[in-house]
C-alpha cells in the first residue's frame, strides 16, 4: 500500500482535431504501453478541439471502454492547438503530464525514456528531438528550421527540435508558462526562460496512422509568424527583468536625434536662415518628445517590475 501511496500521477494530454479514426488505436497503444511502468498512475486527457469529425462520439467510446483512466473535454469551435492545450493544462492536478499529438506520429513506446530523464535532478521539461521527420508539406520543414535556428542564435537554445509535439513537463512548470496563440511551438524555449531545466531525447517519428495534419498553417504567413514570434520572445527573454534597457536606449537614441536636427536648424538660425515651418523642424521636436515619453515608459516599467520582484 505504501508503495501505491508513492506513486507519481501522470496525465497525457492530446489535443486533437479532426482526428476520429486515430483515437481509438491511439488510447490503445497508450494503454498497451502504461501496463509496463508500474511505478506510476495514469490517466488520458484527451482535449477535442471543436471537431467536424465524429471525434465526440469516437471520445465518448473510448470513456466506455477498459483501460487506463480516460477523461475528454469538447470546445465548441475550433480554437487552435495552443487553446486546447491551455484548457486541458487547467483542469490537470497530476504531477506530471506528457504531450502528445493525436496523429499516432509520436510513438508511446518513448515514455520511458521521457520519464528517465525528467526524473534526473534540476530536469522539469523534456522535449523530443525526431531524428527523422515526416513533414510533407516544405513550409512546415522550412519553418521549423527557422524557428530552431533563430532560438540557436538569438536566446542560446540548447534544443535541436523546439516543434516536437512529444513532451513531458512537472505541471507546476505546464502551469506556469504563459502562452498565447500559437506559442505550444516554443513551449522548451519559454520553460527555459522561466527557470526550468529542459532537456531532448532523441526519437524517431512513425508515419500517421491515418489521414493527414488538419493543424498548422502553410505558406508564407506561418514564415512570417515563425520569425515575429522569435522576435517577440527574444525580446521578453532579453528584457523582461530590465525593461529600461530596452526602453532607455530607444528613447536615448529617438532624443539624441531630435536634438541634433534642432541643434543643427538652430545654429543655421543664427547665420540667418529661416527655421518655422521647415518639416526638419517639426521632425526635430517631433523626435525630441518621443525620445522623451519613451524614456518615461521605461521608467515606469522598471518601476513595475522592482514592484513586482517585492510583492
Amino acid at each position: 500500500m505504501a508503495d501505491v501511496c508513492m506513486q507519481k500521477e501522470i496525465t497525457v494530454l492530446i489535443p486533437v482535431y479532426n482526428e476520429a479514426e486515430n483515437l481509438i488505436p491511439l488510447y490503445e497503444r497508450i494503454c498497451e504501453e502504461v501496463e509496463q511502468l508500474s511505478n506510476y498512475t495514469f490517466e488520458v486527457l484527451f482535449v477535442n478541439d471543436g471537431s467536424t469529425d465524429n471525434s465526440s462520439e469516437i471520445l465518448a467510446k473510448i470513456s466506455q471502454m477498459n483501460g487506463i483512466k480516460m477523461r475528454y473535454i469538447s470546445l465548441k469551435h475550433n480554437k487552435g492547438k495552443t487553446e486546447a492545450m491551455k484548457r486541458g493544462i487547467r483542469t490537470i492536478e497530476s504531477d506530471l503530464i506528457i504531450m502528445l499529438d493525436g496523429d499516432l506520429q509520436d510513438d508511446p513506446t518513448y515514455f520511458k525514456d521521457f520519464l528517465n530523464e525528467i526524473e534526473k535532478p534540476g530536469v522539469e521539461f523534456v522535449v523530443g528531438n525526431r531524428t527523422n521527420k515526416y513533414a510533407k508539406n516544405l513550409a512546415k520543414k522550412v519553418s521549423s528550421a527557422i524557428a530552431n535556428t533563430t532560438a540557436r542564435i538569438l536566446i542560446g537554445s540548447p534544443i535541436n527540435d523546439m516543434n516536437c509535439g512529444f513532451k513531458a513537463m512537472t505541471t507546476e512548470c505546464a502551469k506556469s508558462i504563459s502562452l498565447k496563440s500559437d506559442y505550444h511551438r516554443y513551449l522548451p524555449l519559454l520553460a527555459s526562460i522561466e527557470g526550468y531545466g529542459v532537456s531532448q531525447v532523441n526519437i524517431e517519428q512513425k508515419k500517421r496512422f491515418s489521414g493527414e495534419s488538419k493543424y498548422g498553417k502553410v505558406g508564407i504567413g506561418r514564415f512570417v509568424n515563425s520569425l515575429l514570434d522569435m522576435l517577440s520572445i527574444y525580446f521578453i527573454y532579453r528584457f523582461r527583468k530590465e525593461p529600461f534597457r530596452l526602453f532607455g536606449r530607444v528613447g536615448l537614441i529617438t532624443f539624441a536625434l531630435g536634438s541634433a536636427i534642432l541643434a543643427y536648424l538652430t545654429i543655421g538660425w543664427f547665420f540667418g536662415h529661416y527655421i518655422y515651418g521647415r518639416p526638419l523642424f517639426f521632425l526635430g521636436i517631433l523626435l525630441a518628445i518621443l525620445g522623451t515619453n519613451i524614456l518615461g515608459m521605461g521608467l515606469l516599467a522598471e518601476v513595475f517590475v522592482i514592484n513586482n520582484k517585492d510583492n
